[in-house]
């Protein structure tokens, strides 16, 4: 999936009003979950992207730990959105990004994150989720 597609899907299912719009969630919800995990765990993600969402996803040498609440928090101060607006727009984010790189891709990245971040990811009958640390 292209740079623009890869927008063009976040804009539509996250009902944005332009690609710029789409553009600045797709960079700061990559670059919380980039802060999140270390950086081989993006490394499969980031090989997959498009360079431009690439450039936006470098994690860390160390995982700063901190909650999903958190990343919610951040990208809404930083797109303006109220918070249910702000989940459903990560959710909508992460799925674009599976559906772009592949569930192999994610895999490693979800293992380096706390069961309590399933509802970030996608579900269902066609997404596997893989065993997660429980801290």
């Amino acid at each position: 999936m292209n740079y623009e597609t890869i927008l063009k899907q976040i804009r539509e299912r996250a009902f944005l009003k332009s690609n710029e719009d789409a553009e600045r969630l797709l960079r700061v919800v990559l670059q919380a979950l980039a802060d999140r995990v270390e950086r081989g765990a993006v490394e499969p993600v980031v090989e997959r992207l498009p360079a431009e969402a690439g450039a936006y996803f470098r994690g860390e040498e160390t995982a700063r730990p901190y909650q999903l609440d958190e990343l919610f928090k951040r990208v809404s101060k930083e797109t303006g959105a109220d918070m249910p607006a702000t989940v459903q727009q990560c959710q909508t984010v992460t799925a674009v990004v599976t559906e772009a790189v592949g569930h192999d891709a994610m895999r490693r990245l979800r293992e380096q994150l706390p069961v309590s971040w399933n509802r970030l990811f996608p579900t269902g009958p066609y997404h596997e989720a893989p065993a997660q640390r429980t801290t």
